[in-house]
């Protein structure tokens, strides 16, 4: 992006309206979580129909996920109350013993700069697309809301810090996301068949997400080049032009050049339309008029109609759709937390 955001991690703006017609910013936010639990146990009943009993594993595949993602949120919301809790109690403890107040000893050791006023001004000028009202009007809520997002940060590192000390632990079973059996055959790929580690990621050429998706996948698998395999499928949601590229992008892949047409298509995605897509074929060597051909011809409409049918099949509804060995990822940081998820991963598949 061209302009810099606040010396604070990505943050989404949520604007509700009060009924004094305020409006505030809603900073959603995600810190690490220490937790000790057991594995859990994914063989209770979910429900009884006709006698028969079903767990979460006998669910189809949407269902699971969708059941997995209000448990997950479920669980991270419980997670933060506890650790709030655990830190106010630790902090009382501290008063106690000083004979201070909280507050002074959350200020002793918390130490948060103010927002100021230019940060107020850059954080509104970055975000003012999605807040639609006149900074006048909002400028103080906004403040106060930077401020408390600030403070809550500052929390959450001292509550990692007691969690990396072995001073905090929070006892609580997260659920365990589901998995599902992808067919990954004839899609494009590049990294060993049998690499620990299997990333697909169904995408659609015109989606900028998918773009910042394409670019931290391609330097992951260049990173781990015999511990990853990446696979592309094609999930045009956006109309018939990303249809288009996606019936272009297979047709490349018969000439062989797949990926260094993916990443050219997705280069130029501001100004992508068929005629720039031939054009990329030519600069890249590639028979432009094979490829014209190609893309009206029946192979590369039936090969899109298996790709769609899959993620419909999987209940997909957005691009970019993310499957690490089976498991969705639902991280919204398409960069740093997708490289840290997939670091995690690798070190448990190793």
């Amino acid at each position: 992006m061209a302009k810099s955001k606040l010396s604070v991690p990505p943050i989404y703006v949520g604007i509700i309206m009060f009924s004094l017609g305020l409006f505030v910013a809603t900073l959603l936010h995600s810190g690490k979580l220490g937790y000790s639990s057991d594995t859990p146990d994914d063989n209770d009943t979910l429900f009884t129909l006709m006698k028969q009993s079903y767990t979460v594993k006998d669910l189809p595949y949407p269902q699971a996920s969708a059941v997995y993602a209000l448990d997950q949120d479920n669980y991270e919301q419980k997670v933060r109350q506890v650790q709030q809790a655990a830190l106010t109690l630790h902090l009382d403890k501290l008063a106690r013993e000083s004979g201070k107040t909280r507050e002074e000893v959350r200020n002793e050791l918390i130490d948060v700069e103010p927002i100021s006023d230019d940060e107020v001004s850059r954080f509104y000028e970055i975000n003012k697309a999605q807040i639609s009202q006149p900074f006048y009007a909002i400028k103080d809520a906004l403040k106060n809301a930077l401020n408390r997002d600030r403070l809550g940060r500052a929390e959450q590192r001292l509550i990692d810090d007691l969690v990396s000390q072995g001073l905090l632990t929070v006892n609580l079973t997260p659920p365990e996301a589901p998995s599902v059996s992808l067919d990954l055959s004839g899609y494009p790929s590049k990294g060993p068949e049998n690499a620990p580690l299997t990333i697909a990621e169904f995408a659609d050429y015109r989606c900028p997400h998918c773009k910042a998706a394409a670019a931290t996948l391609k330097q992951v698998q260049e990173e781990n080049t015999d511990q990853v395999r990446l696979v592309m499928i094609d999930f045009p949601i956006l109309g018939d032009q990303s249809r288009t590229l996606a019936r272009a992008a297979f047709c490349a892949n018969e000439q062989e050049k797949f990926w260094d047409y993916h990443d050219a298509l997705f280069a130029n995605q501001a100004r992508i339309s068929r005629d720039v897509a031939l054009e990329l074929a030519t600069e890249l060597g590639m028979d432009a008029e094979k490829l014209s051909t190609c893309i009206d011809a029946e192979k590369s409409e039936q090969q899109l109609k298996r790709s769609t049918a899959q993620a419909t099949k999987l209940g997909l509804t957005g691009t970019p759709a993310i499957f690490i060995n089976g498991i969705a990822y639902r991280g919204g940081d398409l960069e740093n937390a997708l490289k840290d998820h997939i670091k995690a991963a690798l070190g448990t598949s190793n």
